[in-house]
């Protein structure tokens, strides 16, 4: 019993340590291993954070039990005792295994704050992945914290209705209950009755930033314990303070205490007790001022930073409470307290920027010392402005002007945007438009961003200005700061300034009055006149040239805008005000729209130029349509615009041009011709009302769906009236005589088309057997009359449509003396422009001789052809009764030569075969047939090389057959024919066939001995001669004694040449003879040699 009572380890405190020391191994890797990047980044919500939070609760519980114990234990008085008892050994072993307990309950606190810190370190790597919107500034959550507290301390304080509070998060409240319960250890290892200065000043520093960690977990309370922890050990160190020597840990006891006050201010603050946490702060600052370093100079700042910050949170306190009588009494008080915070962080700040010769060149917590200023200034001018506005007395005046000194301050320091618009409001706010107002909007255009909530922010001060135009040159003040700017998303925003002024500009002139608004401020419309409010926009639309020509608003502002000006243009034009129009419509086509160029461009400046047309300014109407794209331009609107230009000032041919160039368009309609023709006749422009009447009746012809444009008017008659002045033209000599022939065919090529549809059942068309025959004598007399001054082309053409025109008048009924008549017109008609084309095809051949290739035109000549002979056999059958004339007897006989020539173009070798048995039949029969024909046929024949040789033989054989029988050949012709046959046969090795051609030359020549060209008959007997060596040679035997016997024939009727000689030398009877006895070699010899 004896010994029990001198222990100073009872078994309760042995039990306590051996729970205490159970929990930290038990718990002790599931608390080092805990690390915030187990959960994604900016999560509420930790996994396993539950676990550890109940581990530490538990280890702090009991480690607390255990420190108070120990205490009891080490009290001085106990320990005295135990001194004097020398009998009991075991004394200083216990104290040897206290001192043991107490060095491991510090490294295992050590340990657990180390850990701490590394959660710290990576909650605050992991929040830096987040993207910027989304990530927390430490600082800012740090004094989101102390305001909930300080909210809440107030309400429980007024029994006031708290706010939800919010939960902390899991990741701060493992770091912050770790800190403690690493405090906690610290704090039973090293128990505060210790009589070391180093002991307090070291656990002082711990408690000090436990507090602060369990402060932005929200726990109040457990910060409230760690700041009472740190309060003792300042008494301590106030009753025996350090050695100014280095400390253990290197803390320092300026520095420490500068830490406790600002921690324990934090902890009043979030208690609800302001005047306690200046009182601190106050401490705090007291102590980091008085040394010099560059790190006292920071600290100094940061608890600067933090009086700007208490009093930023009474401000926004102030800016929450409600609107009643007896909350602008305490918002008022809240004004004038955060003054004063702010009023004494701005001293001290100057004080501590005196004292300092040099700024730090890494903050520790942020903003820099002129930012800081700026930041106090700005806030203690809202402070000074908020309290002026409780009350309209003589202490309300002096506040404002306070807070008026503090902005002009602040934007000096630094021209700030918030700043510069809070002056603006201000100014706006007492309807004091003047120049404050004007060079603060001015101002506050200059800074950054320059952004849409800056131009809102504008708009609405604009809205507040109650006379009109002033408001005005507040927006043109914005649409030029728009206009300056480069980013497209900066010009953009001067869209709506511009659309309210373009509404100003062509509103209708306002009485001058006052007009009493809802909101009780007069507002004063303007007395400007129209023209000086269009003058005022095109002042303001004038700038974007000289200060930025790459200006452009956005798509939807764009066309608003132009809709807008489209409106009050078309107004000035219904009132008949065309310059005003021009002006609107102009305007509107300025290159800041051209985003909606395509959509409303064309548009709006076709409507431009109309409006100078009508006012009369025909120059800036051409200026206008040339400023829009080529693609723009070719449009039938915009070519419509143009005509109406050249035909006010008279040009007749750029006139008739435009109308061209609008029928050429895709958009083109035949509408706008009949305005056209309607204006041309309006100006006394003939020509080009007759060129539209032309284009009209094409269009007629062409178009259905257009012939409702001239109902009512007959088109037979219309075009009668256009051909008469074309007649009336040409018969009048120019040098444009042939341009209006030219004129004149196409219309009666419109004739016929017309003609032609009306024989189509065209109800809508008629034309008359009077109307149709003045059409073609009119067009056949013109080419008759012409045909030696016009060109061949011209006139073939001409005669081909009078040819057609003539055909469709057939059509008509009549008598059977016209209708004859008729027919002879066509066939003469027709064969002279055969006659015309036959005389191009034939120059073509000469021009290119040895041309292979096929002649273009020939299959339409064969067929024209065709047609002729068609009307030649219509004419024999009208003419049954009568002899046929000479006329159509010349004509079939050239329609014979012509066909074959035809088919020879088209190298239709089957034609011209089926031709030649045509001939042979009919040769009897048909007289049109005659030698002339046939020779003329076998001459070309002969003389083409491109005709192959079987159509050649074909070609004679057939001549000579049909002239054999009853038309005799010419002798020359005959014998050259023949010649031909046999050169042809025995090229194709037929000595047979050439054999007989040959026998019936010998005939030839008999029957006409004096008549025979003595060349044909020369070659006959060398051809005969020459062809039997030479098929000796080949050993063709029987066909060289025929050959032979030929040119023996033939010898004994020619005398002279090279092969009668050489068959004298060598008789032909015996040469004859000594081949059929085979002694060929020997004598066969002696010819060859002689041959040479």
């Amino acid at each position: 019993m004896k010994n029990n009572r001198k222990s100073i380890l009872s078994q309760k405190l042995r039990d306590c340590h051996s729970r205490v020391f159970n929990l930290l191994e038990s718990s002790r890797d599931r608390l080092l291993s805990f690390s915030p990047s187990n959960a994604p980044a900016g999560a509420q919500t930790c996994p396993g954070a539950v676990a550890v939070l109940s581990d530490i609760s538990s280890l702090i519980s009991t480690t607390n039990e255990l420190t108070n114990l120990l205490i009891r234990v080490r009290t001085p008085a106990l320990l005295a005792a135990a001194k004097t008892q020398h009998g009991d050994l075991s004394l200083p072993d216990e104290l040897q295994t206290l001192t043991e307990w107490e060095n491991e309950l510090d490294r295992r606190g050590v340990e657990f704050w180390n850990h701490s810190s590394i959660l710290k370190r990576r909650q605050n790597e992991s929040n830096l992945d987040l993207p910027k919107p989304d990530r927390d500034d430490p600082k800012s959550v740090y004094y989101r914290a102390l305001d909930l507290l300080n909210h809440e301390s107030l309400s429980s304080q007024t029994s006031k209705k708290r706010k939800r509070r919010p939960e902390a998060n899991d990741c701060e409240k493992v770091y912050a209950a770790m800190r403690h319960l690493a405090s906690v250890l610290i704090q039973a290892g090293t128990p505060v009755v210790v009589s070391d200065p180093s002991v307090s000043l070291r656990l002082m520093n711990v408690t000090t930033k436990t507090a602060k960690a369990l402060l932005l977990s929200l726990d109040l309370e457990g910060a409230m314990r760690n700041i009472e922890i740190a309060s003792e050990c300042e008494e301590k160190l106030a009753e025996e303070p350090p050695q100014p020597t280095t400390t253990r840990g290197g803390l320092d006891l300026n520095r420490t205490l500068t830490a406790y006050y600002a921690a324990k201010a934090d902890y009043s603050w979030a208690s609800g007790n302001a005047t306690a946490a200046m009182f601190n702060l106050r401490q705090a600052l007291e102590r980091s001022s008085s040394s010099k370093s560059s790190r006292d100079f920071q600290e100094s700042i940061n608890l600067i930073s933090k009086l700007y910050a208490f009093g930023y949170l009474m401000l926004r306190s102030a800016s929450a409470l409600a609107s009643d009588a007896v909350s602008q009494v305490s918002k008022k008080q809240l004004n004038l307290q955060a003054s004063q915070w702010l009023t004494f962080a701005l001293e001290t700040l100057d004080s501590v920027l005196l004292k300092q010769s040099r700024t730090p060149a890494h903050p520790l917590e942020g903003d820099s010392q002129n930012a800081l200023k700026l930041k106090i200034i700005k806030s203690l001018a809202f402070a000074f402005l908020e309290a002026a506005q409780a009350e309209s007395d003589s202490e309300s005046e002096i506040l404002r002007q306070k807070g008026e000194r503090a902005f002009d301050e602040a934007l000096k320091l630094q021209p700030d945007q918030d700043l510069w618009l809070l002056k603006v409001r201000r100014l706006a706010k007492r309807n004091s438009y003047g120049a404050d107002l004007k060079s603060a909007i001015l101002s506050v255009l200059k800074t950054e961003p320059f952004d849409d909530s800056l131009i809102q922010s504008l708009y609405s001060v604009a809205c507040k200005v109650t006379n009109e135009n002033y408001r005005m040159e507040i927006y043109a003040a914005i649409f030029k700061a728009c206009v300056g700017k480069r980013a497209q998303s900066e010009q953009i925003l001067g869209g709506p300034s511009l659309y309210a002024i373009i509404s100003f500009a062509g509103a209708a002139k306002s009485h001058q009055f006052i007009n009493q608004i809802s909101d009780g401020n007069s507002h004063v419309f303007s007395d400007w006149t129209a023209s000086q409010r269009m003058e005022f926009l095109q002042e303001i639309v004038g700038s974007i040239r000289l200060d930025n020509s790459d200006f452009q608003l956005s798509p939807e502002s764009a066309f608003v805008t132009q809709s807008l000006m489209w409106t009050f243009g078309t107004n000035s034009y219904s009132k008949e005000d065309y310059s005003t129009a021009a002006r609107w419509f102009t305007l509107a086509t300025h290159s800041m729209f051209r985003v909606t160029y395509d959509l409303t461009f064309p548009k709006l400046t076709r409507k431009a130029a109309l409006s100078y047309i009508n006012y009369g300014d025909n120059e800036s109407a051409r200026k206008a349509l040339n400023s829009l794209s080529s693609e723009a331009r070719n449009t039938t609107p915009c070519k419509f615009l143009e005509f109406l230009i050249e035909a006010a000032l008279g040009n007749e041919k750029l006139a008739i041009g435009c109308i061209q160039e609008m029928m050429r368009t895709n958009d083109f309609t035949p509408q706008p011709l009949l305005y056209a023709a309607q204006y041309a006749d309006q100006k006394g422009l003939q020509d080009v009302r007759l060129f539209i009447f032309q284009i009209l009746l094409q269009i007629i012809l062409g178009e259905s769906t257009s012939r409702m444009a001239l109902e009512g008017v007959n088109p037979v008659i219309l075009l009668r009236c256009i051909l008469q002045a074309d007649v009336t033209r040409i018969e009048t000599p120019t040098e444009k005589t042939l341009q209006h022939a030219e004129t004149a065919y196409e219309h009666f090529s419109i004739a016929h088309k017309l003609m032609n549809r009306a024989f189509q059942n065209d109800e809508e068309t008629q034309v008359d057997i009077k109307d149709a025959t003045w059409m073609w004598k009119t067009a056949f007399n013109l080419c008759f009359y012409h045909s030696t001054t016009w060109p061949t082309p011209l006139t073939l053409r001409f005669f081909e449509l009078t040819s057609n025109l003539i055909h469709l008048t057939r059509k008509i009924p009549t008598t059977i003396g016209d209708s004859r008549d008729l027919i002879n017109h066509e066939l003469h008609c027709r064969f002279a422009f055969l006659a015309g084309k036959v005389n191009e095809t034939l120059d073509m051949e000469l021009e290119e001789p040895h041309s292979d290739t096929k002649t273009v035109g020939s299959s339409d000549l064969s067929g024209e052809i065709l047609l002729v002979g068609k009307l030649c056999e219509e004419v024999e059958d009208a003419t049954m009764d009568a002899a046929p004339s000479e006329k159509l007897h010349v004509i079939r006989t050239c329609l014979c030569v012509w066909e074959f020539e035809a088919y020879r173009k088209d190298q239709d070798w089957n034609a011209i075969e089926q031709l030649l048995r045509r001939f042979e039949e009919f040769a009897g029969s048909k007289d049109y047939i005659t030698s002339s024909v046939l020779e003329t046929i076998a001459d070309v024949t002969v003389h083409d090389p491109i005709i192959p040789l079987e159509l050649v033989c074909q070609v004679l054989k057939t001549v000579l057959s049909i002239c054999e029988k009853d038309r005799p050949i010419p002798i020359e012709l005959h014998c050259r024919w023949l010649r031909l046959l046999i050169e042809v046969e025995l090229s194709r090795s037929n000595d047979e066939s050439s054999l007989q051609y040959c026998q019936s030359a010998l005939i030839l020549m008999q029957t006409h001995l004096d008549a025979y060209p003595a060349d044909e008959a020369n070659w006959m007997l060398s051809k005969s001669w020459d062809q039997s060596i030479e098929l000796y040679h080949i050993r063709s035997v029987n066909n060289a004694i025929a050959w032979c016997e030929m040119a023996m024939k033939w010898a004994k009727v020619v005398t002279g040449g090279r092969s009668h000689e050489e068959m004298i030398f060598q008789p032909p009877p015996r040469l004859v003879l000594d081949i059929k006895r085979q002694p060929i070699k020997m004598v066969w010899g002696k010819i060859e040699e002689k041959s040479h």
